[in-house]
């Protein structure tokens, strides 16, 4: 639902604070109309909101403005980011000073002076920024373990502040001088790189280190700092929490403080081995539940790269931001740093988990409690590895039955899950890998069947990504689909009257009678029969009333609990005739995000409502669909 008030305040219904610009950004959309070529988008902050306008007026970092427009949607996991709509209705109030100029002429500086990968590089790992990142350095980051790397934090302002200790001793500063020189530049580069949560706690942690040995005479130990650190951060800001670089940080360094009496070998590597292996082992509930798998190499090429990065890489690129003159040979060891990445990644052992809900978790810390409290350490080890290969085939250990309606941005998926045996039929337009990311999510490792019901992108958009990352057994189409996933080696090709046994599941194809000029009324129409618990539902796909009308007599001699409703909702399907044959309890109705406000149609709903069949909307949810028990409930 789009609401309309004044945005003005923290509080949008009683504050009449204006807000502060941090930063102005040109928004390019290749695919909507013409005028959006022009708009920017302002990042308006106020508070702890980071608020996204996007209007074709010019603004500068700093403004304070008044803001009347039109909210597009919330997004709590995000820190109350507010994405508003197109606006006109911006009124400037007067000029002001903004902290994150300096961040915006640093950005204008490295654009103009180095070329496309030094630039890149240069601002991941000064400033923490990653956008320029392609899909493939990514992925090669995330498969070595190495993405913390671009995670501005303790390394970055170690080597920062003993250099300019150096630099400062070399002209025989004093000591105390020295500290505060050290500080406020360290706090420059905090503002520069946005008070990111990693460097944000190494800041905090460096600041009162150095109270605790001048001031205080020690009387903290390090683990009282980092928990001084955490409460401070966290009450500033609670929705930190969220924050997946604010959880790693903390994690880590509890760990490394924890840990730290095996860190006093003699050998550096050897310390950056364990120190690699400790910061894997705690982490592993964060990165799996990100990742949704592990490279068992990680702690291996956590050694070479952080040697290479901290002795070589790191410390050019401060050098290089100051004399851009050597940016030629800068650009030429980024790009064997890049190859390096991208040959590593190709040799991986990658375990894939689940999301670490939060049981799994207290048992995961129980048992790293006890492998540190109690003497069996052997033992111990064995319950771990042994609780690690359950949690990584939880998928194919569960016993289940249900139905997963998903809501996606664009278009429709459905995950049955029965026993070990998984089910899904349609994937979605693909939109940011929904999907494929949702079934890792879930551990499954593979898919027994995927029907896709007719060739619209919204229906196998996700297919290609959910194919070359999960096993899937069989892709069952129509006859009558000549999709490109049509000539993969295991595709069924189903017509009218074939029925599929798969264990306790009986699924008939009903549907489609006759090739159609119109795609929609060439759906799959899929009877499912839970043999075990005599219940019956019948997906449609897309098909209109063409093709209800053609199954319609085969309708009337099924006996139908539940339907999933044609065409998302539209008012070319699911006719009055069609819903007394199907004669059912319930229905549900999967919308996507994209189309929230145009389906379901009133015509439709009104049909239901008449019939007396219950339904459910997934649109804004996600709707799981219990067949043994017979509950159906909504969740995120």
């Amino acid at each position: 639902m789009i609401r309309d008030f004044e945005l003005t305040g923290y509080d949008y219904y009683s504050s009449r604070r204006d807000m502060e610009i941090i930063s102005n950004i040109v928004h390019f959309n290749n695919l909507g109309a013409n005028f959006l070529m022009a708009l920017e988008r302002l990042v308006i902050k106020n508070g702890i909101d980071n608020i996204y306008i996007y209007t074709n007026k010019g603004f500068n970092i700093g403004d304070i403005v008044y803001i009347k427009g039109n909210i597009e949607n919330y997004n709590y996991k995000q820190y109350n980011i507010l994405k508003i709509s197109y606006t006109d209705d911006i009124t400037f109030i007067k000029k002001g000073f903004s902290f994150n100029i300096l961040k915006y002429k640093l950005n204008n500086y490295i654009d103009n002076h180095f070329d496309d990968d030094s630039k890149m590089m240069i601002k991941a790992f000064l400033l923490a920024d990653k956008d320029a990142f392609s899909d493939s350095l990514n992925d090669h980051l995330k498969t070595n373990g190495i993405m913390h790397l671009f995670a501005v934090s303790g390394l970055h302002l170690n080597l920062l502040s003993v250099f300019i200790i150096k630099i400062l001793k070399y002209f025989k500063i004093k000591d105390y001088i020295c500290d505060y020189i050290v500080v406020t530049i360290l706090l420059i580069y905090v503002v520069l790189a946005s008070f990111t949560a990693s460097i944000t706690r190494a800041f905090l942690m460096y600041l009162l280190s150095v109270i605790n040995k001048k001031k205080l005479h020690n009387v903290f130990s390090s683990l009282d700092i980092i928990s001084i650190c955490f409460i401070m951060m966290i009450i500033i800001n609670p929705y930190l929490y969220m924050n997946i670089g604010f959880l790693l940080s903390f994690i880590v360094a509890f760990s490394i403080i924890i840990c730290g009496y095996l860190f006093n070998h003699k050998n550096k590597y050897l310390n950056i081995l364990y120190i690699s292996l400790v910061s894997c082992v705690a982490s592993l509930p964060v990165v799996a539940s990100i990742n949704y798998e592990i490279n068992i190499l990680s702690p291996i090429l956590n050694v070479f790269y952080i040697c290479v990065v901290s002795s070589i890489i790191l410390p050019f690129t401060f050098i290089v931001l100051l004399c851009p003159f050597l940016s030629y040979f800068y650009s030429a060891l980024i790009k064997i740093f890049i190859y390096l990445v991208s040959f590593s990644a190709n040799v991986h052992f990658n375990i894939r988990f689940p999301y670490f809900d939060a049981y799994l978790v207290l048992i995961y810390i129980l048992i790293i409690l006890g492998f540190i409290l109690l003497k069996r350490k052997k033992l111990i080890m064995i319950i771990f590895i042994l609780f690690l290969i359950l949690v990584s085939n939880e998928a194919f250990l569960y016993q289940g039955v249900s139905l997963d309606f998903r809501c996606l941005n664009n278009g429709e998926a459905t995950l049955i899950r029965y026993k070990s045996k998984n089910i899904l039929i349609d994937t979605g337009d693909g939109y940011k890998d929904e999907m494929n990311l949702y079934l890792r999510k879930l551990g499954i490792k593979k898919i027994d069947y995927v029907f896709i019901s007719h060739n619209h992108d919204d229906h196998y958009g996700g297919l290609e990504k959910i194919y070359d990352n999960i096993d899937v057994n069989h892709i069952v189409i129509s006859k009558y689909n000549d999709g490109f996933y049509s000539y993969y080696d295991n595709v069924m090709v189903v017509e009218d009257g074939d029925v599929i046994n798969i264990g306790d599941m009986i699924f008939k194809i009903i549907g489609p009678k006759r090739i159609n000029n119109d795609e929609n009324n060439n759906s799959l129409i899929i009877y499912l029969d839970f043999i075990k618990y005599d219940y019956h539902i019948l997906f449609t796909g897309d098909c209109m009333r063409d093709e209800e009308e053609d199954i319609m007599e085969d309708i009337k001699e099924l006996k139908v609990d539940c339907v999933k409703i044609a065409h998302h909702g539209s008012n070319t399907s699911s006719s009055m005739e069609f819903l007394k044959n199907v004669d059912c309890k319930y229905a549900i109705i999967m919308n996507s995000k994209k189309w929230k406000d145009v389906f379901p149609s009133s015509e439709v709903i009104d049909n239901l409502n008449n019939l007396g069949i219950k339904y459910y909307v997934v649109m804004n949810w996600n709707l799981l669909y219990d067949v043994r028990k017979k509950i159906y409930y909504q969740k995120e």
